[in-house]
């Protein structure tokens, strides 16, 4: 499990060639695919919750009127099933699939394509992966970094802030700054 956590936030066939090549499996990609999205989907049926901290965080950005985003590796299906589960899919203007773009995470097609959809020049992004990050800051954006218990492997060091939790986020900061980017 360390070396999937080492690997969360790269693209899916990145993780499947990291796999391959240090588990010394011989499967294809639709066949590991297949098994990893079975397993997968099981345990976001059963084992799939946010903290309090996040949805009051995507609350009070939400009736304070900004926009936002989210940008994710995962497949839409799974993105969908989990927004949906949690029942945060209304805060996001705009949702970014792994399956939305041809280049993934840390290339920065993601968050371009997030930026162009918002409608803004400058964006700040909350990550909790390196791609991610590494995908925000080729992007233009000012990057906060979010641990929690899944990505204590990752370097975040690459943001310009990192949080240990949603909790640590002064909101009066994350308006200032969404209300002093520039507009198209």
């Amino acid at each position: 499990m360390e070396l999937y956590y080492q690997l969360i936030g790269n693209s899916f066939e990145y993780v499947f060639k990291e796999f391959k090549k240090q588990a010394g499996i011989e499967v294809s990609l639709s066949n590991y695919k297949n098994i990893f999205n079975q397993i997968y989907l099981e345990k976001l049926n059963h084992n799939i919750k946010i903290g309090n901290c996040v949805h009051d965080f995507l609350e009070k950005i939400y009736v304070n009127n900004i926009n936002i985003a989210l940008v994710t590796s995962s497949e839409m299906w799974a993105m969908n099933l989990i927004i949906n589960k949690v029942e945060i899919k209304k805060y996001f203007k705009v949702l970014i699939s792994g399956d939305d773009v041809i280049h993934k995470k840390p290339d920065p097609e993601p968050y371009q394509k997030a930026i162009k959809y918002l409608k803004v020049k400058k964006t700040f992004v909350f990550e909790d992966t390196e791609p991610g990050i590494i995908s925000a800051n080729r992007a233009g954006a000012y990057t906060f970094g979010i641990k929690n218990k899944y990505n204590s492997i990752n370097d975040l060091k690459q943001s310009q802030r990192i949080y240990n939790s949603f909790e640590e986020v002064d909101l009066g900061d994350i308006i200032f700054l969404s209300k002093n980017s520039a507009k198209k």
